[in-house]
């Protein structure tokens, strides 16, 4: 079976899946029990930002990859119940190449701004 390369976050939003182009391990499905080792502690604050406008992360793809160091790397993507708000943490082949964003909406936010001030997300779900 064959991974599709892009996943659809909104009608206009698209981005690659965190699961193509791995050669470790890959794999997609509910978020139970996983340990994002590094990002744990990221995880669990942005959890606690989202409960307050009822916003749970539940689904999860996840690779994990050798880049052109011959170091494994990882990169996944989370998707919330409601299917508006996804978390990604992007790395390439190219050592030194990541991106750590949340898109809400198909907006895109650095996860560490968000983190820092959460009123640049408090607008989508106070207006809903």
């Amino acid at each position: 079976m064959s991974i599709q390369k892009y996943i659809q976050l909104t009608d206009k939003v698209k981005i690659i899946n965190p699961c193509f182009d791995c050669d470790v391990t890959h794999r997609d499905g509910d978020l139970i029990n996983f340990d994002f080792t590094n990002h744990n502690l990221t995880f669990q604050k942005l959890n606690e930002i989202l409960q307050e406008y009822n916003v749970k992360f539940s689904y999860i793809w996840y690779g994990e990859f050798r880049n052109d160091n011959n170091r494994i790397y990882n990169r996944f993507l989370l998707k919330s119940e409601c299917g508006r708000v996804f978390w990604r943490k992007y790395s390439t082949k190219n050592p030194g190449s990541s991106q750590n964003l949340l898109y809400v909406d198909g907006n895109k936010f650095q996860t560490m701004k968000v983190l820092r001030n959460t009123n640049l997300i408090s607008s989508f779900f106070n207006n809903t």
